[in-house]
């Protein structure tokens, strides 16, 4: 019986001690009072040497192991304020409030380089090269360095003509490529891709070296998978001409992985040609150096001189026009290209020549029409 007393005191007056062997309490935020789960609690000691350290539980509780040589403690915990305790104004089982704290983030510039590298291929950023005033991806092309959008519609890029204009990878539009360039929006595109040295014919690349390059535009997501439709209309009236002027494009578009459809009806009658577009590329060139060779031999024409074609062309055009491409293979496509252009244009031509007298007075006027 006096065995039993004696372990029973002893046990009672080794309580305390082990208790007193653990620092603890409870973590709660100032205002609402609630518990700060995931705070840290860590001792130092002399020279805020670090002794331990310890996390609140959900209800804000924790526990660390007391240590004769430990000077302060502090809690912390992300959107809250700090709080550094002394040792000796410690509580054990007591109740710390931390307030809540704010902090300004630095400013974050994220930007996009207008121009990308990547072996072969040249990437221009389209929204680094637009301006308001742009309408069709044509007028931001032609903005790109290396890049030449010419007046009918021909592109080349470091000189040298492409090969060939691709839309997500596919050759919808073969050589009138002047048709989507010059009325696809330039919202749709994201992305110009220069294809260097690029050899159109598959089973010769690798093996036939090419001077040529290729475009190919990557499309907005919004502008892929659903078809999409654009119209725009314009009507004007000429007093003096007595002519209806009108300038109207509606085109539906849809681009998906195996198939492509571009389709446009287009009139205009502000002395806009608008029968380049739906010409070859081969043709254009041909046009082109046709011209060029009969200016060698034959006098100048100074009708019009450097005078817009728009002030002098009075013409009425309708254009419709269809492309269609569907992948039916890995190396097999079906194109199919329809078109039909109604184009009447007319000239209208005034001189004016004025004599003048010694007094400097226009003494007769001579008109022309």
């Amino acid at each position: 019986m006096l065995r039993s007393v004696l372990l029973s005191i002893i046990i009672l007056c080794s309580s305390p001690a082990v208790h007193s062997q653990q620092l603890s309490g409870t973590v709660l935020e100032k205002e609402s009072r609630k518990p700060v789960d995931m705070a840290l609690v860590r001792s130092f000691g002399t020279d805020s040497r670090l002794l331990g350290y310890a996390y609140t539980e959900q209800d804000g509780k924790f526990r660390l192991d007391r240590q004769d040589d430990i000077q302060f403690l502090t809690i912390s915990c992300m959107g809250y304020e700090s709080a550094n305790i002394p040792i000796d104004a410690f509580q054990n089982n007591g109740i710390f409030l931390l307030g809540c704290s704010t902090f300004r983030l630095k400013e974050v510039v994220v930007s996009s380089k207008r121009i990308q590298e990547k072996q072969d291929t040249l990437v221009y950023s389209v929204v680094g090269f637009t301006h308001p005033q742009d309408r069709s991806i044509a007028d931001v092309m032609a903005k790109m360095p290396g890049i030449e959008v010419k007046t009918d519609g021909r592109i080349s890029f470091n000189g040298v003509p492409i090969n060939k204009f691709y839309i997500e990878g596919m050759d919808l539009m073969n050589e009138k490529y002047a048709l989507i360039s010059n009325n696809l929006s330039r919202k749709k595109v994201k992305a110009v891709e220069i294809l260097k040295n690029h050899q159109p014919i598959a089973v010769l690349r690798g093996k036939n070296f090419s001077e040529s390059a290729a475009v190919n535009l990557i499309l907005e997501d919004d502008a892929k998978l659903n078809l999409t439709g654009t119209a725009d209309i314009g009507i004007g009236y000429n007093g003096k001409d007595h002519l209806l002027l009108h300038d109207n494009r509606l085109m539906t578009m849809l681009f998906r992985k195996n198939r492509q459809n571009f389709s446009i009806y287009k009139s205009n009658g502000t002395g806009h040609e608008i029968s380049r577009e739906v010409r070859s590329v081969r043709l254009q060139e041909d046009i082109s150096q046709t011209q060029q060779k009969s200016s060698i031999v034959n006098t100048p024409d100074y009708m019009f001189g450097n005078l817009p074609q728009e002030r002098y062309l009075y013409n009425q055009t309708h254009l419709v026009a269809t492309n269609h491409l569907e992948k039916t293979g890995r190396h097999s496509t079906l194109r199919v290209q329809m078109s039909y252009l109604n184009n009447t244009m007319d000239n209208s031509r005034e001189d004016v020549t004025k004599y003048v007298n010694i007094q400097e007075q226009d003494a007769v006027v001579e008109q022309f029409f």
